[in-house]
C-alpha cells in the first residue's frame, strides 16, 4: 500500500469480508466461528486505525451479528430436529 488510507481501507475490507462469512448461513458453523475468532484477533488493529466512536460502533456491530447469526441461531433446543444434519424449525403447539 502506498499510503495509510489505502492500508486502513484494506484492513477494513478484510474485517468486513470476515463479517460477511460470519453472517452466511450457507457455510458451516465451524468455519463461521473460525472467522469470528479471526475478527477477535484483529480487534487491536481496529482499535489503532479507527477513531474511538467508530471503533465502539464496529465492536457493537460485530457483537450483534455474532449473537444473532451464531449464538442465537445455533442454541441447542430439543424441539429442533437434527437427524438429517440440518436444523428444521417447526411449529408444534402442545396438545392438552
Amino acid at each position: 500500500m502506498s499510503d495509510s488510507k489505502e492500508t486502513k481501507a484494506a484492513h477494513l475490507r478484510i474485517v468486513d469480508t470476515l463479517l460477511n462469512v460470519v453472517c452466511d448461513s450457507l457455510l458451516s458453523i465451524a468455519w463461521r466461528k473460525y472467522c469470528f475468532r479471526m475478527i477477535q484477533r484483529l480487534k487491536p488493529l481496529l482499535f489503532e486505525i479507527l477513531e474511538k466512536q467508530q471503533y465502539q460502533r464496529k465492536m457493537a456491530d460485530i457483537s450483534t451479528l455474532y449473537h444473532y447469526f451464531i449464538e442465537y441461531t445455533h442454541n441447542t433446543d430439543p424441539s429442533i430436529s437434527k437427524a438429517s444434519g440440518y436444523q428444521i424449525f417447526s411449529f408444534n403447539p402442545s396438545r392438552k
